[in-house]
């Protein structure tokens, strides 16, 4: 099992190693995501942040990055309503046992402390808190407190929320840390909510693991992979320890079928195969009913899933094609690709059996465990079918003699894979490989105890030739009399047919023959022997060379997919298959590997090219294969296409981002409906409650009240009527902002206009004063929704203004074509922590400020939203003289729309104006009542304005430099006036009207700020 890849030089295998273990860190850190979908992404936002945060203090990368990986891993061990109290505890429990984890034991028991002591479990304080877990809590909190924002206040949100937590969640210095990031990366949280970007960070870590040292391979991988399956067993209920047993059981079976197979490759495989179901819904995965055929298909998608992830693992993406195959069935019918007899994988034939057993022995969701019988003889008809007879009676006897209690618990693991004993097979799966000494006479005469020598030919001769066959002993005794040094060992066959390999040596006390069993001569046999089988059928393309890279023979798969004969490239190098895409260093990298006997093998993803050029990337594995004495013979190499591999990453990655969105969907439309039930339970029963009472005491008291008190009366039930009317509009438009469904149409107005017309509205409580300090500036933004910002502003100042006082409204230009707008109060200011919240939806204020008027939370939501829309900003501060101001800025921005003002009754004239005006492009604002024409004249800026004739007077139009003034009769008898530029008669003419809007285009050379006035007679 080649675990250790890339170049054979001890930094390079620490960096192979580390890379492992960050890979599979990674993947353990997601799969305890997944079993929240509103998490996606929450352990590696945690762990970049733990991060950059940890920077500026003294504490190992590797504790803050892996600890705020994995912090949350104890989640799956504690039931969903107890979680918060005790996921921290359980977490360092389960990676106390492994040597590759257990320095991050402390991060992660203690990341729920807190400073102040108001932490759990163990109310620790101050110092007493590892350094690294304030650091990951730090981290926790922000993102969880982050994903509720909205992405342009997230940095100010950040700041803040460092500042709340300094000395009550963290120390100063760590807080401090935070914020002195905040200042210097502010792109850094745009970033971690970008999921490619966050994906693209986490990859290019280099955190150094604590804890790898002394540790094999195939201990950190072993270890690793367990906790993963756990993860993802955890899931489901019937499935816990599913993953383990298979593991357990398929490592019998590969036990038992002898050297024809990896039984490391089996185990990594089975604890991998279900990786995948993280990825499928829980309730299909439970469902007790006959599933639906978009549900089957779901279910099976997990197997491209698994493929995807071992993919990504480095070390163990050889076995991403084995790993995903245990679903495929010997007859075909199996998925996900339908492949058919031996061109399935022998790793996922084992791991099928092994699986396909424990399901049949277990409880299910839809029945109980079976009994053995049953489940053999089940078995037995399944043989043929979807799975391999020709391992049925070696794969049944091992199911059978597995012991009842299979490792699915923490304690069965260790015993499984003792961790800290070097490679964790128990020893009687490895064969003997210890030599023995022989002392000789120069003659070969056995100088001591012949006990060793008999054990190993099972002979008792006392000369070292006699044990030998005659054909053999020439060669033996020339090695003999050349035992100047040490010399290679080669292996002969004793007379009783036993395989020895011998070396000789010579030292001061005379000849010593080193002796032992040479079970390895007969490998590469029954290795070719076994790869034949699977040779000619087998879906990758393998190829055999010799020791000197020359081609021995290739497969019909090799030939198919690089389009050469076999005829026209046996006896040639595989340099012909190189595409150019890669350094030589590549090539360097593979033939130290290969060459390398502690190493053996190579693996990886590599770009080739076809006969006819075409470039074409592969999953290629290359093992060297070696002779008894450790001397390479040759080279098998498979190579599998992985254009369709690229094609299903995509489709999963688009179905993660598919699944992302419908979350945060389903979590927003969620937050509504619970902010709809405490909304219509509390805030619309008061005044609905008003309407009723009032309603029913004028019809008790109908024709006993005077007329004004009935009018009063009347008037109180269409207040609170206009109340709830506006909430309502409140709550629509604020659910269409936040879902991004209500667009802004901006074009050129002029700000001073509006804040005069607001102004000047009636209001029942402190009187509003306009301050305009730019009077003919003009700025380009949505009026309509720059007005209801400012309405909202208003309304609010209003409800907090002690009486006899004034709530100013002003504006001023800013730069060049920039707005700010503010609204002063004169109450009793805001507490400062609060300043930032109150624009969320639903913040309303207790206290003093908060118990004068009434709200619904929803108004300053708004303001913000709008803000945002126009990539401005709204923002809050308390004013040294007492009270609050609240400030709307608006940044410059070219105008997009071409606007037209259509004032007047609404009749078939003007509604053929209108027509006519935009399908030409214009976008038409209508007014049918002359205080909302007196209202927009006030403030618009369009390019064209249409006005009823009888209006015209009553209509502020200022005439401006290059307007257009045209007016509209029913006859000539007004003549040409002497500011009007035209007078068309009525009924308007198409052709006259286009006149008119080519002079108020500027792409047909007209002016881009005229004004058309069209009179027109009633």
């Amino acid at each position: 099992m080649p675990l250790s890849l890339g170049p054979s030089s001890s930094a390079g295998r620490h960096e192979a190693r580390r890379r492992q273990f960050h890979d599979l860190a990674c993947l353990l850190g997601l799969a305890v995501d997944l079993e929240h979908a509103s998490q996606l992404g929450h352990s590696f936002r945690v762990a970049v942040l733990a991060l950059e945060i940890g920077e500026g203090l003294s504490v190992p990368e590797g504790e803050v990055f892996y600890g705020g990986l994995l912090h949350d891993v104890g989640q799956i061990l504690v039931p969903r309503p107890a979680r918060s109290g005790l996921h921290s505890q359980r977490g360092a429990g389960l990676l106390r046992p492994f040597s590759s984890l257990r320095a991050l034991e402390n991060v992660v028991a203690n990341h729920h402390e807190r400073w102040d002591g108001m932490g759990w479990p163990n109310g620790l304080t101050g110092s007493e808190i590892p350094l690294a877990s304030a650091v990951v809590a730090l981290a926790d909190s922000l993102d969880t407190q982050l994903r509720e924002v909205s992405p342009p206040e997230r940095v100010d949100a950040a700041a803040a929320a460092c500042q709340r937590m300094r000395e009550t969640l963290v120390s100063a210095a760590v807080a401090d840390a935070a914020l002195g990031l905040i200042d210097q990366k502010p792109g850094l949280f745009a970033t971690l909510f970008d999921d490619a970007e966050l994906r693209r960070l986490v990859r290019e870590v280099e955190a150094e693991p604590v804890g790898l040292d002394g540790l094999e391979d195939i201990e950190l991988v072993a270890e690793m992979l367990w906790l993963i399956a756990r993860v993802s067993d955890s899931k489901h209920a019937h499935r816990v320890g599913h993953s383990a047993r298979v593991a357990f059981m398929a490592r019998d079976i590969a036990a038992r079928l002898g050297d024809v197979v990896d039984q490391w490759d089996v185990v990594c495989a089975a604890l991998l195969h279900d990786v995948g179901k993280l990825l499928v819904s829980p309730p299909i995965l439970a469902k007790t009913a006959p599933l639906t055929l978009d549900e089957v298909t779901a279910i099976q998608q997990h197997a491209l899933h698994t493929r995807a992830i071992v993919e990504s693992l480095s070390g163990l993406s050889y076995l991403a094609h084995a790993t995903s195959s245990h679903h495929e069935a010997w007859d075909g019918d199996g998925y996900p690709r339908g492949l058919s007899g031996e061109a399935i994988p022998l790793v996922a034939r084992i791991v099928a059996y092994a699986d396909a057993y424990d399901a049949l022995r277990s409880d299910r969701s839809f029945r109980g465990a079976l009994p053995e019988e049953l489940a053999v003889a089940t078995m037995r008809e399944m043989a043929g079918h979807q799975l391999d007879p020709g391992m049925l009676d070696v794969a049944l006897d091992a199911l059978t003699a597995t012991p009842a209690q299979s490792p699915s618990d923490l304690l069965g693991f260790q015993a499984f894979f003792p961790a800290g004993r070097g490679p964790v097979l128990d020893a009687e799966a490895r064969p003997p490989t210890s030599w023995h000494d022989v002392r000789l006479t120069d003659s070969g005469r056995v100088r001591a105890d012949l006990s060793a020598l008999g054990a190993l030919t099972s002979l008792e001769e006392a000369n070292l030739l006699d044990h030998f066959t005659e054909s053999e002993r020439p060669s033996i005794a020339e090695a003999m009399r050349r035992s100047t040094g040490p010399h290679a060992a080669r292996a002969h066959t004793s007379r009783k047919g036993h395989a020895v390999e011998l070396a000789f040596s010579r030292d001061e006390r005379g000849l010593v023959a080193h002796v032992r069993r040479a079970d390895e001569v007969a490998r590469p046999l029954r290795d070719l022997a076994f790869a034949h089988r699977n040779f000619l059928q087998s879906a990758e393309a393998v190829m055999f060379t010799d020791a000197h890279a020359v081609i021995v023979d290739v497969n019909y798969a090799f030939t198919r997919l690089f389009g050469w004969r076999a005829e026209e490239i046996v006896g040639l190098t595989p340099k012909f298959l190189q595409s150019g895409q890669h350094p030589p260093a590549l090539y360097e990298a593979m033939r130290d590997s290969l060459v390398t006997p502690e190493v053996g093998a190579w693996s990886g993803e590599i770009v080739n090219q076809t006969k006819s050029g075409r470039l074409v990337a592969v999953e290629l594995r290359v093992n060297a294969v070696r002779d008894a004495s450790g001397n390479v013979v040759g080279y098998v190499s498979s190579a599998l296409d992985i254009t369709v591999r690229r094609r299903e990453r995509e489709a999963l990655e688009a179905s993660e981002r598919d699944l992302r969105a419908k979350n945060t969907e389903l979590e927003r439309l969620n937050q509504f409906k619970d902010q709809m039930v405490a909304l219509t339970s509390h805030d619309l029963r008061s005044p609905l409650a008003s309407i009723i009472q009032t309603a029913e005491l004028l019809t008790e008291t109908c024709g006993e009240l005077s007329a004004e008190e009935t009018r009063h009366r009347a008037s109180l039930i269409a207040d609170v009527g206009h109340q709830l009317v506006g909430l309502v509009t409140d709550l629509l438009d604020l659910d269409r902002l936040e879902a991004g469904n209500l667009a802004i149409q901006p074009r050129r107005f002029h700000p001073g206009g509006l804040v005069h017309t607001i102004a000047a509205a009636p209001t029942s409580k402190a009187r509003v004063t306009a301050v305009v300090r730019d009077d003919r500036a003009s700025v380009v933004a949505d009026p309509e929704r720059v007005e209801q910002a400012l309405q909202n502003l208003v309304s609010n100042a209003l409800k907090f203004a002690p009486p006899d006082t004034t709530v100013e409204l002003g504006f001023e230009a800013v730069g060049a074509g920039g707005a700010r707008f503010w609204v002063d109060d004169r109450g009793t200011g805001i507490p400062e922590e609060a300043l930032e919240g109150i624009f969320d939806r639903y913040h309303q204020l207790g206290g003093a400020r908060g118990s004068r008027g009434v709200g619904y939370g929803l108004g300053l939501a708004i303001v913000r939203h709008i803000a945002t829309l126009h990539q401005g900003r709204a923002f809050a501060e308390n004013r040294p003289s007492g009270g609050t101001r609240f400030t709307l800025e608006l940044p410059p921005a070219e105008s997009v729309v071409r606007s037209a003002l259509v004032l007047g009754p609404a009749d078939a004239d003007l509604r053929r104006v209108a027509r006519l005006l935009e399908s030409s492009g214009f976008v038409v604002f209508s007014a049918s009542r002359l205080a909302e024409a007196q209202r927009r004249v006030a403030f618009e800026a369009p390019a064209l304005t249409v006005v009823h004739e009888p209006w015209l007077p009553q209509l502020p139009i200022a005439r401006r430099e290059g307007a257009l003034l045209v007016a509209v009769a029913d006859d000539d008898a007004l003549g040409r006036r002497p500011d009007l530029d035209a007078v068309f008669v009525r009924p308007v003419m198409e052709v006259e009207l286009a006149s008119i809007i080519r002079a108020a285009r500027p792409e047909h050379g007209g002016s881009n700020d005229r004004w058309l006035a069209v009179r027109t007679s009633p």
